[in-house]
């Protein structure tokens, strides 16, 4: 059917290709290739970055290889997303993240500062005090009602300024 002879015994991996008539196309970046093996070679570039060590699954991006893990790997559901250790309980998982700075999700915004943080408004406060940064707040764009975080914001104005919560028998 194919003009193009595959040799299955090669370990080339899944990659997915363009045939075009003489030619071989990496779908990423579109460069042709005159042999199958010449692409599977080019494509270690986009695509055989984040190998799962467990089954050697290959994954475009690192948050879907530790989505991967966590999903088919980890008999826990407690796992940390940064490092991709497993912990029996929330609160094992939790004492992790206080002792691993590293592991944490929010990194401080100012370039030369390495802290991290468990929460969003924990790098806030971190900002206010230590950088002297103005407190980030949120303005509603209806009635200009000031929050400090932007999901009251965002429930305000569901709330105030759209019908989603409007009573039936009012109306």
């Amino acid at each position: 059917v194919h003009e193009h002879e595959i040799d299955l015994t090669q370990s080339l991996g899944l990659v997915p290709i363009r045939l075009e008539k003489g030619s071989f196309r990496c779908v990423t970046c579109l460069k042709a290739f005159s042999t199958l093996h010449q692409l599977s070679r080019h494509a270690g570039a986009h695509f055989f970055r984040n190998i799962c060590y467990k089954c050697g699954g290959n994954f475009e991006t690192l948050k879907g290889l530790r989505k991967h893990i966590t999903v088919t790997h980890s008999s826990s559901k407690f796992v940390c997303q940064k490092c991709l250790e497993s912990f029996p309980d929330m609160k094992a998982k939790k004492a992790h993240l206080k002792s691993s700075k590293m592991c944490r999700s929010f990194k401080c915004s100012v370039k030369a500062c390495k802290e991290r943080f468990l929460s969003v408004e924990s790098q806030q406060e971190h900002l206010v005090k230590v950088h002297g940064k103005p407190k980030t707040t949120y303005a509603c764009p209806e009635c200009g009602e000031v929050f400090e975080k932007r999901i009251n914001r965002y429930l305000h104005f569901k709330k105030n300024h759209t019908d989603d919560f409007k009573c039936n028998h009012c109306e």
